[in-house]
């Protein structure tokens, strides 16, 4: 057996009860090419099959270790805990429905040690769909060249698909997660923008899974409604928490803030105008 080259990778695949889904994700882990890796298997106390999967999967190979959570936690109290015990240099965190191709950590990996000031790396983005549709987004996070408050705007526009990137450990264990009921990752995404730049090279691919629900549906499943503005409020004040826990300041975490507000405004307006428009054609 050959010896494990290049700085240890911690890959955490956080699960609850995803084992409709979990065997395929876990086989794009067991086929990374880079070969010093801890992989930590977290079981968020499922009810279904996935404790027998990643028990499985851990019993084959020497670098696996299957966790279990008796109590479920919150998904951000998940993530919290297990990015806290990563031993890596780099981490990476993986769904129980996401896929990677087999350079994803090799080509990540390799841009963060020749870009040693970078917090994190991603690469190209496919979005799958049910039905095994699959297609490429365009998503231009890169913000290598820009100044803090352009890296904080930018992150404001955007979803947070490269959250499931390569992370330099110690710059993720420096943000402090708080729950939020609505897109608790925004936080963490802004809080790292402050905290450093993001840089993309295209030989890693994240086959995305997007469960498509409708803002109303997301809400409800947290049992809040999506116009309630608490739901969006409780996240801005998240995300100014997040950027001064880094040393973000003050002035750039409300400047943040603002950024984010302005687009939950716009897009309040846009579901609003929807509404009103559906109502006008019912009683037509």
């Amino acid at each position: 057996m050959s010896t494990p080259s290049g700085p240890l990778v911690t890959i955490i695949v956080p699960v609850r009860n995803g084992a409709s889904t979990l065997r395929d994700a876990l086989e794009t882990v067991a086929a990374q090419t880079y070969d010093n890796l801890e992989i930590v298997l977290s079981d968020n106390a499922s009810e279904d099959d996935t404790p027998s999967i990643m028990k499985a999967f851990c019993a084959a190979r020497t670098n696996a270790t299957y966790v279990r959570h008796d109590r479920a936690l919150s998904a951000l109290q998940h993530f919290r805990t297990m990015i806290a015990s990563a031993r890596g240099k780099y981490v990476v965190l993986c769904a129980a429905d996401d896929k990677r191709n087999e350079l994803f950590v090799e080509a990540l990996v390799d841009k963060l040690e020749r870009t040693p000031d970078a917090v994190l790396a991603f690469g190209r983005l496919f979005v799958l769909h049910d039905g095994g549709r699959s297609q490429e987004r365009a998503f231009p996070f890169e913000n290598a060249v820009s100044p803090g408050w352009r890296r904080v705007l930018k992150s404001a526009r955007l979803q947070c698909f490269h959250f499931y990137g390569v992370w330099r450990t110690a710059a993720i264990q420096r943000i402090e997660m708080r729950d939020c009921t609505y897109w608790p990752d925004m936080q963490v995404m802004m809080a790292a923008s402050s905290l450093g730049f993001f840089v993309r090279d295209d030989r890693a691919i994240l086959y995305y899974y997007e469960v498509e629900k409708s803002r109303e549906e997301r809400a409800r499943d947290q049992g809040r409604t999506a116009y309630e503005p608490n739901y969006r409020i409780h996240m801005i004040n998240t995300v100014i928490k997040a950027i001064s826990a880094v040393d973000g300041g003050l002035p750039l975490a409300c400047l943040g803030a603002a950024f984010l507000g302005v687009r939950e405004l716009r897009m309040i307006l846009g579901e609003t105008r929807l509404r009103v428009w559906r109502s006008l054609g019912r009683m037509q």
